[in-house]
Parts: structure tokens; C-alpha cells; sequence
């Protein structure tokens, strides 16, 4: 009995000293197997996501910022209002760990009271998600500790509706922080050397920096340049 206690404590400690640090403010970026795990709302009141725009040139750049700040209700459903500097742009609910999105107006500039899904932090691997022109793949699932919280990290694969074969990495979700790109998931538009306009730099909540971007273990999967498609049933999602 005292050899199987043993051993069992050289597991625990063999797990605990399996960590990967990066943080730009040394806190401890870690993925630990015996880490305790709670899901991570995506929506809190007053959540700060901080954005780094740069110009179509890639010359110039700006600090772009994203918060959560109030409550509205639309129909029958309770949301949050999402704003972009001091301009509303959505209104958001979450809902089984699945964020849902209602667009201040629709792209001619109506109206709009019409729901679409932003993201989904319950898919598995192996799932694929319908864009308006591609599909993401949800190619691995890991997690990481930040400031002592365990958070999934979605790892996704694009390829093209028209094209299967084209398929390149394309960064990663957050439980609870969103996009690599920033809250909104807007990329726009590619670079040459496969960067965007839109990179999330860190994000608040309660006043309290809960992750940079420094944090991110990486932005890519090594996955090779051919998509592996699943046979899974694409679930539809806003191509923003």
C-alpha cells in the first residue's frame, strides 16, 4: 500500500513539473493534467478586450477597444451590449457556453434583430464550423493556466468552401477571452506573411489584466498545408 502511494505522489509531482512558461508579466502559463477546471464566461459586465488595428499598409497602427457595458433585451431573450470605443455594435447572450450575436444593423444598415452563433466553447475536436466561405476545423483541444485559471484553447484549421484542398492554420479560441484575432473574430483580410489587421493584445475583467498576448502559446497548428476533413456535420456560425 505504501509503494502504490508512492507512486502516486511521484505521478502528481511528475504532472506538476510538466509546464510551459511566457507571460510578458511572469505569471505562469502552464498546462497541468491534475489543474482544477470551471468553464470561463466569455460575458462578464465591464469585460475590456484591448485590440491592435494596424492600417491596410501595415505601416501605421492604433489601440482598439472592445467592452462589455450594459443590458438590452431583444424580443424575448435578455442581452449584453457590446461596444466598439463608444459605438454599440452587438448585442450578445451566452447560452451553454455558446455566444450568440445580434448585429446593431444588418450590411445594407437596417435594422437588424436577426440571432447568429459567435462562437462555441463546448465543440470537440474533430468538428467543423460553417463559415459564410470556409470551414474551421477543430483540430486540437489543449488548455493552459493564466494567473492560476484553466481555460481551453481551440486550435482551428481553415479551408475553403470552393477549395478543400487550400486549408492553412488559423490561430485559435479562448475560453472565456474569444479570438487570437480579438473578441469579434474580424481578420479582413491576410497579409503576405499571413498576419491580420486585427491582433488581441490583452483582456480586463474586473479591472484585473486576465490575459496579454504573450500568454498565447501559439498562434498555429503544425498540422501541414492539406486539410484533413471530418465527416462531421458543419455547425453554422457568423462569418463577421
Amino acid at each position: 500500500m505504501r509503494n502504490v502511494l508512492l507512486s502516486l505522489s511521484s505521478l502528481l509531482f511528475l504532472a506538476l513539473m510538466l509546464v510551459s512558461t511566457g507571460c510578458s508579466n511572469d505569471d505562469e502559463v502552464r498546462t497541468v493534467l491534475f489543474e482544477a477546471y470551471e468553464y470561463q464566461p466569455f460575458l462578464k459586465e465591464g469585460k475590456v478586450w484591448n485590440v491592435t488595428r494596424w492600417s491596410p499598409e501595415r505601416e501605421t497602427s492604433k489601440e482598439v477597444t472592445f467592452i462589455v457595458k450594459g443590458d438590452t433585451i431583444i424580443g424575448d431573450k435578455q442581452y449584453k451590449k457590446f461596444f466598439e470605443e463608444d459605438k454599440y455594435i452587438y448585442a450578445l447572450r451566452e447560452d451553454g457556453k455558446k455566444i450568440y450575436a445580434v448585429a446593431r444593423t444588418d450590411k445594407y444598415g437596417n435594422p437588424n434583430t436577426s440571432e447568429k452563433r459567435w462562437y462555441d466553447f463546448n465543440v470537440n475536436e474533430g468538428d467543423v464550423l460553417e463559415m459564410e466561405m470556409s470551414y474551421m476545423h477543430v483540430k486540437k483541444i489543449d488548455y493552459i493556466v493564466v494567473n492560476g485559471v484553466k481555460r481551453k484553447c481551440f486550435y482551428l484549421f481553415e479551408t475553403d468552401k470552393n477549395f478543400p484542398e487550400d486549408g492553412h492554420a488559423d490561430g485559435l479560441w479562448i475560453e472565456g477571452i474569444g479570438s487570437c484575432w480579438g473578441p469579434t473574430r474580424y481578420k479582413g483580410w491576410y497579409y503576405d506573411d499571413g498576419c491580420t489587421p486585427d491582433s488581441l493584445y490583452d483582456c480586463f475583467e474586473n479591472g484585473e489584466c486576465i490575459y496579454t498576448s504573450a500568454d498565447q502559446q501559439s498562434n498555429s497548428l503544425s498540422i501541414g498545408s492539406t486539410a484533413i476533413l471530418s465527416a462531421h456535420t458543419p455547425t453554422k456560425f457568423w462569418n463577421l
